[in-house]
């Protein structure tokens, strides 16, 4: 057990008092403030679009086929082909998540950014030269759009058409307000409203499990 005792300290004679003037506590809070801003940039524009992190969860379904039990499905969102992230970064991510060999797949939307000198114009080559790489599952391979794929304004159904052709292309199916049965499991792909999808599984008379795009991060930023 350890005790301290507080007391007022003791002159130092040989001490000299440290005074900040105004003008040395702005120079100070300027360089501060002026730090903090550039790490954010940093993270925002150079780490974080280049930060993978792949999490694992159960997924519980009711009365499931058993043929399902422990297989594996890999969700992935926001890839954002563009000028943000770099492309053989993004490839090397396909070529890992295909040594899990998942069953199924799905892609929940914002393949592309358009850069704002492009508009509506998608970076389609480009999409194609990484999209070659899409990690296919055994079963099935499904995706949904996101609002960056409908151009800046996320209204172009032009945009979203081409980006959709690139999809297919690679061997993804793209679920409009529609559905697919994979061997007893219903995958239902949702436009839910702007900015808001989802892909939702079923197995038959049972219980739902919906993926949705703030569900890959625990945290809930999404990636």
């Amino acid at each position: 057990k350890s005790s301290a005792t507080m007391s007022e300290p003791e002159a130092n004679p040989s001490a000299t008092a440290s005074t900040v003037n105004r003008r040395t506590w702005l120079r100070r809070a300027t360089w501060g403030a002026g730090t903090l801003a550039a790490g954010v940039v940093v993270d925002t524009f150079f780490i974080e679009p280049h930060w993978l992190e792949i999490v694992e969860r159960d997924l519980p379904i009711r009365h499931l086929p058993s043929h399902w039990s422990g297989k594996r499905l890999v969700q992935i969102s926001d890839i954002h082909v563009g000028d943000t992230v770099r492309d053989n970064y993004l490839i090397q991510s396909f070529q890992r998540v295909a040594q899990y060999q998942p069953e199924i797949v799905v892609f929940t939307g914002d393949y592309v950014s358009c850069a704002p000198s492009r508009r509506e114009i998608p970076p389609i080559e480009q999409a194609r030269r990484v999209y070659a790489h899409l990690p296919q599952g055994t079963a099935a391979t499904l995706g949904i759009l996101g609002n960056h794929d409908y151009g800046n304004s996320w209204t172009s159904e032009v945009a979203a058409a081409q980006v959709q052709k690139v999809l297919e292309d690679s061997g993804l199916t793209m679920l409009r307000n529609s559905a697919v049965d994979v061997n007893g499991l219903t995958i239902v792909g949702l436009l839910v409203a702007e900015d808001s999808a989802s892909i939702t599984l079923a197995a038959a008379d049972g219980k739902r499990h919906t993926l949705r795009r703030d569900e890959l991060d625990p945290s809930g930023n999404q990636q």
